[in-house]
């Protein structure tokens, strides 16, 4: 079966191009990957350096470019001939759909974002043959008014890189507790509750460090969170490292003492399922796809969205009692491995084999 995988970008903009990558580079023998994106990016590059074939496909904004787009893609896909097209966004979902429709080659449409698109999820589920959803919150996004099928399947992650990483034994910053953040910089990541709560909870452990690791989106958001640091008593704690690479990322799980994820919204939330898998136990809000992942006071405490307080209340219980943090850390070694890719790809190709059946 060869499955052609549809991304509108052609870095790692977030979780869901890392997700399509571990799918891809996943996969049984009998299921033969082509990527499909719009130009080279990291994602691509990536890719075929793990001998996963990749095409140009044209996605430019849907408007009135999208019909000379469309044409292109006939030919493409007449030299791809893939049995599949998989989406991994909306915009993929809409040529990948609409060329499919004029190829005879059904679509399935990955959904990863939980908030309704009123514009385009009509369309977008006539088009697919079915949508495969990252969480329960995510499907419910298309609601009982669609007849296309919609499957919850959650995300895989190949956890070794963190699994296998042991604390090591000069802790960063010494003995103090560290905060850990690992998102993207943007706004709906709300950094700034995280510092509210680090403010908090360094009142009452003055040895504490707040890191927080991600790529820039917006440098404007940027610039105020470093104004807002300025302001604070415990500005010097407050670590902003960036991007870093796998190893890099598994160094400071394994030295984490609490997981921080404030964000607005959540589809899924992987690096909850990272964290857990590290043993680190999260406080993160309860919005979106993450109650389906954490479980609230077992694995990690979730907290009502936009409570500050109330985060770093509880962000404070933790660091207060290291029996809990360690319980809490072990159910989440547990957990966190029913998220595993082994069990992500052998859901998505009974997915494969229902829809070319």
């Amino acid at each position: 079966m060869r499955v052609a995988y549809v991304t509108s970008h052609e870095g790692f903009v977030g979780g869901g191009e890392y997700s399509l990558f571990d799918l891809m580079t996943h996969l049984p023998d009998d299921v033969e990957p082509v990527l499909l994106a719009p130009g080279g990016g990291e994602l691509t590059r990536r890719a075929e350096q793990e001998g996963v074939e990749w095409h140009v496909a044209p996605m430019p904004p849907i408007g009135w470019r999208a019909p000379g787009a469309l044409w292109r893609w006939r030919g493409l896909l007449r030299g791809i001939r893939p049995d599949i097209l998989h989406a991994n966004n909306s915009r993929a979902a809409f040529y990948a759909g609409m060329a499919g429709r004029m190829g005879g080659i059904p679509m399935l449409f990955h959904c990863r974002v939980n908030r309704p698109d009123p514009k385009l999820d009509s369309l977008l589920a006539r088009l697919s043959r079915g949508v495969i959803a990252n969480s329960q919150a995510t499907a419910s996004r298309f609601g009982r008014w669609s007849r296309t099928p919609v499957w919850a399947v959650y995300n895989g992650l190949d956890l070794g890189f963190v699994e296998q990483r042991a604390p090591e034994a000069s802790r960063p910053f010494g003995a103090g507790r560290l905060l850990l953040m690992v998102a993207r910089i943007s706004r709906l990541k709300r950094h700034d509750i995280a510092l509210q709560v680090f403010e908090r909870v360094a009142r009452q452990h003055p040895d504490a460090h707040l890191v927080l690791i991600g790529e820039v989106d917006d440098a404007d958001w940027r610039a105020e969170l470093g104004r807002r640091q300025d302001g604070m008593n415990c500005a010097d704690r407050v670590h902003w490292i960036g991007g870093v690479g796998q190893a890099e990322l598994a160094r400071w799980y394994a030295n984490a003492d609490v997981l921080l994820l404030p964000s607005d919204y959540e589809s899924f939330g992987r690096v909850l399922v990272e964290a857990m898998a590290a043993g680190v136990p999260p406080v993160a809000f309860a919005v979106g796809g993450v109650p389906e992942v954490v479980e609230d006071g077992v694995q990690g405490l979730l907290i009502a969205p936009g409570d500050a307080d109330a985060m770093a209340q509880a962000v404070l219980r933790l660091l207060g009692d290291d029996a809990l943090r360690a319980r809490m850390g072990e159910e989440g070694r547990r957990r966190a491995r029913a998220f595993t890719i082994e069990r992500h790809v052998e859901r998505i190709c009974e997915i494969y084999r229902q829809v070319t059946g």
